[in-house]
């Protein structure tokens, strides 16, 4: 979440970028260490489903880390902008 990367990129197009609380970001960091090593348990992806709900609510959030997609919430929240899937869906676009 720290690095430039991906945050350079959407301000080079003018897109505003706002970070997590310190807080949140660590929770976040958790969220991702824990599908990791796979000792996640259910009430803590409920809280990481609340976090991206706190933020969604504003503003499009962008999950840009595989681990933080695999549990990302299945409601079909338009403000969740998943990069691993939108790489998988370029990826087979490429290969048809």
């Amino acid at each position: 979440m720290q690095s430039q990367y991906i945050s350079s990129n959407f301000k080079a197009h003018d897109i505003e970028v706002e970070l997590p609380s310190e807080e949140d970001r660590l929770l976040i960091d958790e969220v991702r260490k824990r599908v990791y090593s796979e000792t996640e348990t259910v009430e803590f992806i409920e809280d990481y489903h609340l976090l991206i709900e706190k933020y969604t609510v504003d503003n499009p959030v962008v999950l840009a880390c595989t681990e933080l997609s695999v549990f990302k919430p299945k409601n079909n929240n338009k403000n969740i902008l998943d990069m691993a899937q939108l790489q998988i869906t370029e990826a087979v676009k490429t290969v048809l």
